[in-house]
């Protein structure tokens, strides 16, 4: 479930900001147009063929390392003793 989770949400975002950066390419400066293009185009690879094989593959071979904390809290963490 965390794979598909971070994949979908990595996708996400990516199409987000090729959006933006094609939309540099309407500028009448050429300068933007290829700063525009540069990033979307980087930004697409990025998204498509490093996080979408590598995030994946990170997380099946480290789940050990999972940061949050499966057990709920105690009642002694939630309540404060006055002394």
């Amino acid at each position: 479930m965390p794979v598909l989770v971070a994949c979908t949400l990595i996708l996400l975002v990516a199409a987000i900001m090729v959006a933006i950066f094609r939309s540099f390419c309407l500028d009448r400066i050429p300068e933007m147009k290829q700063m525009g293009f540069g990033l979307a185009v980087a930004v697409l690879f990025d998204a498509t063929l490093i996080r979408v094989t590598l995030v994946p593959a990170f997380i099946e071979n480290h789940r050990e390392l999972e940061l949050v904390d499966p057990t709920p809290p105690g009642p002694a963490a939630t309540e404060l003793q006055h002394g």
